[in-house]
């Protein structure tokens, strides 16, 4: 049963208990009626007619609802289908003039173009439209439509003729248009990287102003300081705010049926995550997690030799990661960054969750865990500055992980040991080595390559599941996974013993 939504409105198939009465008087008003063939219509002609669109394996005929009254306000059609062209033509009536001017048209039609390209994979809806429909037009623009050509004195009305006006919205044209919540170092990456990819329909949302104000001047996008009523004008919502809000405004984004992207990590505790589980799942939306080194191509090459077991049976591994907090965001005080704030989700245990993340996705399960953390430098911070971790994996053989707000130069490189080899990864110095039998194999990786372009990637596959109906590489239960494993490493580290997970 086809049933989409929005926060207003929901479309689904007509039976024939919605052919009554109030349904017969709009197509027998001449004020609504004036641009439809239909005139005089019966409630038997309603039931024949709905009866006759629902069976039509080219037609998709939907009613409007008012959502709060669930009142039948209006009808739209995508007719005919051509699956094998894969375009449509589409037409719409609200029949209730009592919801007239209150942009529920656009609403619909919104609804039904997104309905039409992610759903039924259509790369292309049509409409006519009479050219004394000025209202219409506007409408149609608005959500994306272009004017493709005019038939000149095409449709008559009343005593005189009317140019016919054909518009049409194409599926690589119509743009996802995106909230960027938190408008931080990484928000302006995000935001930044959008529109080089075209996306031109972006809000910056924060409750700081003077930030929102150097944005503008920067970037030249519309922004925001409130997150309520910027959701109602979006597909999807990037959440880039401080960790400890990550799971509050995900959770109301998914409510207000908004794909959501949530910056690594997924969540500062366990705490309501099922809530945001239980709302993507139900209303079919995409949850991705902020974890771009899974796009980097030595961590993705790393990952392809592990599949193939290019190095047999793996041993062990050894990873590290290491960076001066104070360098991570140049012209901030860091000491005014979550990371350095406990209450606020941070630490390097949780700011340094890629690490554990692509552990979990190279080696699978986890057993247990053993942590070492403290802070032992003079950073104004309140959180934990280095760790070790220890992790057993549920394969027998164990994982030691080093991660610190320390070191200069920056460091993040790995070495797996299998029983045919072994894997040595450098990301930032572009080195990835396979050893076996004491020869070197060097996996090319570009030296010039762009560590931005790990960001713009995982934004690609976030576009494409939205548009595709895809799962992401890295989801909610991945983004769960690893929190799980960070979290579970610092109690280990306050009760100074193995924790299972």
């Amino acid at each position: 049963m086809v049933r989409v939504e929005s926060e207003r409105i929901f479309l689904r198939k007509l039976t024939s208990k919605d052919a009554t009465q109030e349904y017969c008087n709009w197509l027998n008003d001449p004020v609504v009626n004036r641009y439809l063939e239909t005139r005089k219509a019966t409630i038997q002609d309603l039931k024949d007619y709905i009866k006759e669109k629902n069976h039509s394996k080219k037609c998709l005929f939907l009613g409007i609802f008012d959502k709060k009254k669930k009142k039948h306000i209006g009808n739209l059609k995508l007719e005919p289908i051509d699956t094998k062209k894969k375009r449509a033509t589409f037409s719409i009536m609200i029949g209730d003039k009592n919801y007239w001017g209150k942009g529920l048209g656009t609403e619909a039609t919104e609804l039904i173009v997104k309905y039409a390209f992610r759903n039924l994979n259509l790369k292309r809806v049509d409409l006519g439209v009479i050219s004394k429909n000025k209202k219409a037009i506007k409408v149609y623009k608005k959500v994306g439509f272009e004017v493709k050509r005019i038939e000149k004195k095409k449709l008559k009305h009343g005593s005189k003729f009317y140019d016919k006006v054909i518009m049409e919205i194409r599926k690589e044209d119509y743009r996802i248009k995106f909230l960027i919540l938190g408008c931080g170092s990484i928000g302006r990456r995000h935001i930044k990287n959008l529109l080089q990819l075209g996306y031109k329909d972006v809000i910056g949302c924060d409750s700081n102003g003077p930030l929102l104000e150097r944005i503008q001047k920067e970037i030249n996008i519309k922004t925001s300081r409130n997150f309520i009523e910027s959701l109602k004008n979006v597909d999807a919502v990037l959440i880039c705010t401080p960790n400890h809000l990550h799971t509050k405004f995900a959770i109301k984004a998914l409510s207000e049926k908004k794909h959501v992207f949530i910056e690594k990590p997924i969540a500062h505790k366990l705490d309501n995550l099922e809530q945001l589980k239980r709302f993507s799942e139900k209303n079919n939306l995409v949850v991705q997690v902020g974890c771009n080194l899974r796009f980097h191509p030595i961590i993705r090459r790393t990952k392809e030799i592990l599949d193939r077991n290019q190095i047999g049976e793996i041993y062990g591994a050894r990873i590290e990661y290491g960076s001066y907090l104070p360098d991570w965001r140049p012209g901030q005080d860091y000491t005014e960054n979550y990371g350095a704030k406990k209450n606020m989700g941070g630490g390097i245990i949780l700011d340094d969750i890629h690490e554990l993340d692509y552990t979990a996705w190279f080696f699978g399960k986890i057993r247990w865990v053993f942590c070492s953390a403290s802070k032992i430098s003079n950073l104004k911070i309140n959180t934990e500055d280095n760790a070790e971790i220890l992790l057993k994996s549920n394969k027998g053989f164990t994982i030691n992980i080093h991660m610190d707000y320390l070191q200069k130069p920056s460091v993040r490189k790995f070495k797996i040991i299998g029983s045919k080899g072994m894997i040595k990864g450098d990301v930032f110095n572009k080195e990835l080595i396979i050893l076996k039998d004491n020869k070197k194999n060097k996996i090319p990786i570009k030296k010039d390559y762009d560590y931005n372009q790990s960001y713009v990637d995982e934004l690609k596959q976030f576009i494409d599941c939205i548009e595709n109906n895809k799962k992401p590489l890295c989801g909610y239960n991945e983004g769960r996974y690893a929190l799980k494993i960070a979290l579970k490493a610092k109690i280990s580290a306050v009760k100074k013993e193995v924790v299972r997970l």
